[in-house]
């Protein structure tokens, strides 16, 4: 029998800016579990394979094990509706499983639906193997493969009573001590295929979930707030197989959080000043992770192991919205963090959120002085996004409970992005204020934002009376008005 399953990431490259491709580490870990256990993983990347729907289609005549589809919440999930109709169209009976950040933040509707016979929540390395397992039995509608289904933790599926389909849930299991598992496999991607010129740039995670609680963020939903992480020597160990082999010029750690324990970066550390590696390092740290780091190691220490870059989500400027937003962190924390990277020579990344729920005009003028504050350090840079609210997060149970998200398709996530979404469109005035001084900072201090695209204008402009009303002007789509889903 077949052992191919095929492996499709939705990525569509949203956040990437400067059009760089994303290496899709989400089905890069399951395909590289998969192969560990025997299969035969095929990988397909919209990003890289233009021709990916005619791929798709050929290796559904082949009839794998099952279909398995990643996305975030957001334009990705249109490459992965298209995956599922393309593959149901050759052929019915291929089970198909959704699985990354979107899927378990809402698996319900995906279900409901009828998209998939399996949904993944949070890793599913464990969960895609024994899935496999039973889809080598079963295909897609088998009477009995439902029983199968149950003994399988951390997935959601569907059961059909008097033609309706009924919500069934397996217990979560602890998320996977990722010593145990099996190295990425690149040669599953092809890294050649992501590198740019000059820039060889290989993404590498070293650990799953966060043990913070920020509200705006889906991970807590994602891993329950457990973290686990690899250990600092095997890190250093596939660092330098990665650099043997596909002679990268820099290692992207894409953790949600690198600096979640800070005592394993500076353990970290001091494994990679024992064994040198010739690449470069970036990755995503908490500010003040920063500054409890430098209690225990000079910041210079990053840099000399070739540390070049870190991703700092500041998010905002007031302290009150800090601590709405449930951050654990303060605006001395940022100040502090972003000068400490900057003498050591290290370039800090960081990322704003404007027209957040519940900030006044008067905050958002705080943050905007940080920005123009952090603009003058060296080796600064900032990015910009509007508030997007991800489902089943904090502040989206705070500002949206009231809504029956049961009427709202997959693909009415899809429309949601950092530039508005169906359930918060934002304040039109506001939005234009803030774009009005971040334009003017750009223009002051171009190279700050020389790779970062600024926030697109609300469209259309609003009138005069509007902008000086001060009136909330959220919108959503009129299916959703008419649905009554609009905001309060």
């Amino acid at each position: 029998m077949s052992k191919l399953i095929v492996l499709l990431d939705g990525v569509d490259g949203i956040t990437m800016e400067d059009g760089a491709r994303w290496m899709p580490l989400s089905i890069l870990t399951i395909g590289s579990y998969l192969k560990h256990h025997g299969y035969d993983p095929v990988l397909l990347d919209p990003q890289v394979h233009p021709d990916w729907k005619e791929r798709l289609a050929d290796l559904a005549a082949r009839r794998p094990v099952f279909l398995g589809v990643s996305c975030l919440t957001g334009p990705s999930i249109y490459n992965a509706l298209d995956a599922i109709e393309i593959t149901k169209a050759v052929d019915p009976t291929i089970p198909v499983v959704w699985g990354g950040y979107h899927a378990t933040l809402r698996y319900s509707g995906i279900v409901q639906e009828g998209l998939a016979d399996a949904v993944t929540r949070g890793p599913g390395e464990v969960a895609a193997l024994a899935l496999a397992r039973v889809f080598e039995r079963y295909r897609s509608g088998d009477p009995g493969m439902q029983d199968e289904l149950r003994d399988i933790p951390n997935i959601a599926y569907g059961s059909v009573n008097d033609g309706k389909i009924g919500l069934r849930l397996t217990p979560a299991s602890r998320i996977p001590d990722m010593n145990e598992l099996p190295p990425y496999d690149y040669s599953l991607l092809n890294p050649e295929l992501y590198y740019e010129g000059d820039e060889r740039v290989i993404l590498y995670s070293s650990s799953y979930g966060c043990p913070y609680a920020c509200g705006y963020c889906s991970e807590p939903v994602n891993s329950g707030r457990r973290w686990r992480a690899l250990d600092p020597e095997r890190m250093v160990t596939e660092i330098h197989s990665l650099v043997r082999r596909y002679r990268p010029s820099q290692i992207n750690f894409t953790d949600p959080n690198f600096s979640s324990d800070p005592r394993r970066v500076v353990t970290f550390v001091e494994e990679l000043r024992k064994r040198p590696a010739d690449v470069t390092f970036m990755g995503c740290m908490r500010a003040r992770d920063v500054v409890m780091i430098a209690k225990r190691m000079p910041i210079r220490h990053l840099s000399e192991i070739g540390w070049r870059r870190v991703f700092i989500g500041v998010e905002t400027g007031s302290d009150r919205v800090l601590t709405y937003l449930n951050k654990a962190s303060t605006t001395q924390d940022t100040y502090d963090a972003c000068a400490l990277l900057s003498e050591a020579g290290i370039e800090q990344w960081t990322s704003f959120m404007h027209d957040l729920p519940t900030e006044t005009e008067e905050e958002s003028e705080e943050t905007l002085r940080m920005c123009d504050r952090l603009k003058s350090l060296p080796h600064h840079h900032q990015s910009h996004n509007f508030y997007m609210p991800y489902p089943d997060t904090q502040l989206f149970q705070d500002e949206y409970a009231h809504l029956d998200l049961s009427k709202m398709r997959q693909v009415d996530w899809a429309e949601s992005s950092t530039k508005g979404s169906a359930l918060w469109r934002g304040r039109t005035a506001f939005r234009h204020r803030v774009i009005d001084r971040l334009e003017q900072m750009r223009d002051e201090v171009p190279e700050v934002y020389s790779r970062t695209t600024l926030l697109g204008r609300p469209d259309p402009e609003p009138p005069e009376s509007e902008a000086d009303s001060g009136r909330d002007t959220t919108v959503t789509y009129m299916s959703l008005i008419q649905e009554g889903l609009a905001p309060r």
